[in-house]
């Protein structure tokens, strides 16, 4: 069940109120999906994205991770996923799996994940549009697994805040998939041997 924090809305309720939230330019969310909390905004909204940069105090280099509902959304935004990432994500998205790609003009690399997570996909189907997302905690902390103190953690505070209870607090497993050589950038939720049996072809 996901609620506002602070709030007798419902889960539909809670949904129409993030889509009303997401539809504002600049608009911050901090939202549970199927690992930890994160802070998200629309894939192209600058002004929101500047905004969680100063809340996180994140540099201004390090790149959003992209959430989206499907691999169809992945592509429509320009990532290329072909060859071991299109290994990579049939056999395990949607779930906790962030795999960089090449975006589709060669000049730089996105890392797209498709949560196993039914609220945020409808959320970005609803919204018509991708995440840029983040884990909620300030640079250098460790992401938070409950949202019982998150509103005294950023500044400002995020636009919404919505309960989802406890989360496992295993991040997903970040894989560079730019190349046919795979390198495994983080472990996480999936271990290090189910990624080299897909990307070698062991499965």
């Amino acid at each position: 069940m996901r609620k506002i924090l602070n709030s007798s809305l419902n889960e539909s309720e809670t949904f129409e109120r993030c889509v009303d939230v997401l539809s504002v330019s600049g608009a911050v969310l901090l939202l549970p999906t199927d690992t930890v909390y994160g802070l998200v905004c629309r894939w192209n909204d600058s002004e929101a994205i500047s905004a969680i940069r100063r809340m996180k105090e994140r540099g201004a280099r390090k790149p959003f991770q992209m959430l989206a509902p499907n691999i169809d959304a992945v592509e429509k935004a320009g990532v290329a996923v072909s060859g071991v990432a299109r290994s990579l994500s049939d056999a395990f998205c949607p779930g906790p799996l962030t795999i960089i790609a090449r975006a589709g003009d060669k000049t730089g690399t996105i890392g797209f994940r498709i949560p196993n997570d039914s609220f945020l996909s409808r959320l970005m189907i609803e919204c018509g549009s991708n995440l840029a997302a983040t884990s909620a905690n300030p640079a250098g902390k460790t992401p938070i697994v409950s949202v019982s103190d998150a509103g005294t953690l950023f500044t400002p505070p995020p636009a919404l805040i919505v309960d989802g209870g406890r989360l496992s607090g295993v991040a997903s497993t970040v894989v560079d998939a730019t190349s046919d050589a795979v390198s495994l950038i983080r472990t996480g939720a999936l271990s290090d041997e189910m990624i080299l049996d897909v990307a070698n072809g062991d499965v």
